[in-house]
Order: C-alpha cells, then structure tokens, then sequence
C-alpha cells in the first residue's frame, strides 16, 4: 500500500504507511526497506531534516545491507549540497572506504576531490584524482574527467615550484594538452583547449592563447557556452597583445578584441537552435564597453551600456552614468 502511494507521488499517505508498518512488524527482517523507503519518502516529501537522520542511522544501524551505501551516498550528497565540504569529503571518504566493491566507488573518489576543491584543498582534490587516473579498473569515462579535474586544480592551487611562480599553470597546459591528444572529437578535448588558454593568458604567452581559443570557436563538438567563453578569451588576449604595441597595430588588435565581444554580446555567433548563454552574454558587454571608451568608439560605448542596462537592471544607475558620460563625448546634434 505505501509503495502505491509513492507512485502516486503522495509522500506523506507513503511516510504514513511506512510508519504504521515499522510500528506494527518492529523485529520484521524487511525492516531495512521499510527503514530506507520511509527515508526517502521523507526526502521526496520536502522533510529533509527528518531524511538525514533517517539515512544517517540507517548506515549506523545496518552497516551490511544492500542499501547501506546508497544511504551513505545520500548523506555524502546532503553535505555537498548544502556546501558543507568538509563533511562531505569524510563521507565519501566512508563510502569507498566502507564499501569498496560498489559500482559507485570510484565516482566517490570523484566527488571526494570536488569537495576538496570546495575546501579549497587542492593538495588533497589532486590526491582523490590521480588515484583515479592511475587506475586501470576506473571506468573511461571518469577517468577523463578525473583527468580535466586535475588539471583544474593545478591551476587554482597554486605554484608548486617556489623557485617558478608559474609553474602549476606550465603542469596545467600539460595536462590539458594530454586530454586534447585523448579526445579530439568530443567535448571534452574542446574545454581543455579552453582551459589551454587560459593557462597561456597566465603566462603571458598571448599567441598560444589566441590559438587555443581558436580551437575552441572553431570546434564543431563545442558548445555556445564553451564558444562564448572562448571568443572573451581571445579578446581578452587581444587586448593584452595590444598593450605591447603602438600606432595602428595597437588599434587594429583592439578593434579585433572588441569584434569577438560584439559577437557574443548580440549573439552573432549563435548556431542553429542554441540560445545565449546570459553569463558570458553579461561578461562580453563589459569587456566591450571599456575596448569601445579605450578606442574612442563613443557611440558604440552608449550602445553597449544601453544593452547591458536591459541584462543587469541592478546596475542601472551606475550604467546610466556611464552612458551620460560617453553621451558627452559625442559631438551635438543638428536640427
């Protein structure tokens, strides 16, 4: 009868059967099930404070049974989610240490560095992935994205040579690197060239930069998200580039940065069916009104901050400022 009422979706007639059986058959060797399925049905039903202590004494009271480790996972995932990190870690920590026959070890291992990351242990977060990238039981699949995770941890945690302030960036690129060898035909060797310019934009190698960004805008596999971010890579390096030089080379090289911001600014390098992506749509308008200010492009500076007026509607004031002062670089109108 409870499990009718979960397929009807009617968590708390299920809850309520649920109870009423536990009360009525305590010592019942279906006792587990009934255990975990009134915790979930606590979950479904919006009781999460009433499903942690469910779960959580579920692993405590049935430590062998079948269900003991997706409890412990659900608990693990509580903590994630409510950005708990630490607590998270120790938990899928229990997991893969508590049931290292499970099909879902190795993806504990996998959230154990993302919780890591979260608490910005990166020593540790590179721990939890090179254990899986040096695994050969570890399934493809997580372990190229254990891969891509490592090679963002080089980059967030700092130099690991203190006699070469860039030298995690330098590891980064070659992890990149190795993923884009890997997987040249899907999306995730489109992202680590992605994030091959990034490292380039770190170490000031500026060509490099251009040239993995390319990669990314031109890529087939890439995504609107991952093209959008590219195109502001490269005219963030653009600008850089122009910084280096003087006289029209300088202009030509921030007209072009400020093209790649336009082109993700009114969508112009969307393909067929994509929508925008409003994060980076949001980041190429403010990229592209200070290279139009820099370029003295004033009119296209008031066209930029008038669209970024309809996207941040927060900043409307201090954009409206803005577009007054570029307004009174332009030369009056005639009647």
């Amino acid at each position: 009868i409870a499990r009718t009422y979960e397929q009807e979706q009617n968590w708390p007639a299920a809850i309520g059967k649920y109870s009423d059986w536990l009360n009525d058959f305590p010592t019942n060797a279906l006792r587990p099930q009934a255990d975990y399925a009134l915790a979930q049905a606590d979950f479904r039903a919006g009781n999460e404070t009433n499903a942690f202590a469910r779960f959580t004494n579920f692993v405590a009271q049935f430590p062998t049974n079948d269900l003991a480790p997706l409890a412990q996972w659900w608990v693990a995932d509580h903590f994630f989610g409510a950005g708990d990190f630490v607590d998270a870690e120790k938990n899928y920590q229990l997991f893969f240490q508590n049931f290292p026959t499970n099909d879902l070890v190795y993806q504990a291992r996998m959230m154990a560095g993302r919780a890591a990351m979260g608490r910005l242990g990166y020593t540790d977060a590179i721990r939890y992935f090179t254990s899986l990238t040096g695994d050969t039981n570890c399934p493809p699949d997580l372990a190229a994205k254990a891969l891509f995770a490592y090679g963002s941890a080089l980059m967030q945690g700092g130099a690991t040579d203190t006699n070469n302030p860039s030298s995690n960036f330098e590891l980064a690129t070659n992890v990149f690197s190795r993923i884009c060898q890997l997987y040249p035909t899907n999306e995730l060797g489109v992202l680590a060239w992605g994030e091959i310019g990034d490292c380039a934009l770190q170490l000031a190698a500026y060509d490099p930069a251009t040239n993995a960004y390319a990669q990314v805008i031109a890529s087939p596999f890439a995504n609107i998200s991952a093209r959008s971010q590219a195109q502001i890579g490269l005219g963030i390096a653009l600008e850089k580039r122009a910084a280096q030089v003087e006289g029209g080379d300088q202009t030509a090289l921030l007209q072009l940065a400020l093209q790649n911001y336009l082109d993700v600014l009114y969508g112009k390098n969307l393909h067929d069916g994509e929508m925008p992506d409003s994060f980076w749509v949001k980041k190429a308008g403010l990229q592209a009104a200070g290279v139009a200010e820099t370029l003295g492009e004033w009119a296209q500076a008031v066209a930029v901050y008038q669209r970024l007026e309809d996207l941040l509607p927060p900043l409307r004031e201090s954009l409206g400022k803005k577009i007054a002062a570029a307004q009174g670089h332009l030369p009056p109108m005639k009647n």
